[in-house]
């Protein structure tokens, strides 16, 4: 069986607290609901909606490969031996008076 790691656990603790406080305390709801009402009057203007998805996209994508790699491993460089025209013609030429 696999063990939760401390960032599971923590964020279970803080749901379950924020439970707690929401169901128990009546200013806790209060300030929640005006915070919501608040963050969703702003985001849904029509700019900041935009600029906001856009930003959240690329954090996802950007996490999503920085995981990857650190799964997969580093890349390392690669070199590519580029021949010019000039160069295949002339290797061609060699090959033919050799072989």
């Amino acid at each position: 069986m696999k063990r939760f790691s401390g960032w599971f656990l923590f964020v279970v603790a803080l749901v379950a607290a924020f439970a707690w406080a929401y169901k128990t305390q009546p200013s806790f709801r209060e300030v929640v609901v005006g915070g919501f009402g608040l963050l969703a009057s702003v985001f849904t203007s029509p700019f900041i909606l935009e600029a906001t998805l856009a930003v959240i996209g690329l954090v996802i994508v950007m996490t999503y490969n920085q995981r990857k790699l650190d799964k997969e491993g580093k890349d390392e460089w690669v070199e590519m031996n580029v021949e010019t025209p000039g160069e295949a013609e002339g290797a061609t030429a060699e090959k033919k008076k050799n072989g």
